[in-house]
């Protein structure tokens, strides 16, 4: 099973939160949510420039998936703040 794609769509209730689907070549999707008071524009944002590292990836193997992003992004700064919370729901949406 690999990842053929990842979309994103901002909701709009009492903030905006963005929700993450990650679609597979099986037919099966998986979706996240990030934070929605993180500045939902700047994770679409984000979601788009990780895909390209994602696309092909096998998404049951979450733990590479994550350490992937992390170790390619550790030394731009990107530990923390939007770049984690960006993570966190493509995390959600590998394990869902």
């Amino acid at each position: 099973m690999k990842i053929v794609d990842i979309k994103t769509a901002v909701v709009a209730y009492h903030g905006k939160a963005t929700l993450i689907r990650i679609d597979t070549d099986a037919g099966i999707s998986g979706y996240g949510e990030a934070n929605p008071d993180a500045g939902a524009a700047a994770i679409v944002g984000l979601i788009s420039e990780l895909k390209s590292e994602l696309i092909g990836q096998d998404p049951r193997n979450v733990e590479y998936c994550w350490d992937k992003i992390r170790r390619d992004h550790v030394f731009s700064g990107a530990q923390a703040g939007i770049f984690l919370i960006a993570l966190t729901g493509l995390e959600m949406a590998l394990w869902d």
